[in-house]
């Protein structure tokens, strides 16, 4: 039983590490990222707000789903140089 488990989680780590490398060069939906990779969408969204909490992924843009058509869906990337500048607001 416990052979099972170590297996699991090894699997587990190994998506999680594609999700991430995948978002280092594409900048795409979660949706597409299932259907590039056959990781499920559901294990996409979890990892994704992981990786949001971490500080390591952030939305880049809003646009059209290449899947299915979808207005305002998120686009992704978990490389830093893509990331959105934040503005600072002065008071003064």
């Amino acid at each position: 039983m416990a052979f099972f488990s170590i297996i699991i989680q090894v699997r587990k780590k190994s998506k999680e590490k594609i999700f991430y490398e995948f978002f280092l060069t594409h900048t795409t939906t979660v949706y597409d990222f299932e259907r590039q990779t056959g990781i499920s969408r559901a294990d996409g969204c979890r990892y994704k707000r992981k990786y949001e909490k971490l500080g390591l992924l952030q939305q880049v843009r809003l646009g059209i789903c290449p899947i299915s058509r979808e207005k305002d869906v998120q686009y992704v990337s978990t490389d830093k140089r893509k990331f959105p500048t934040p503005v600072q607001l002065t008071l003064f």
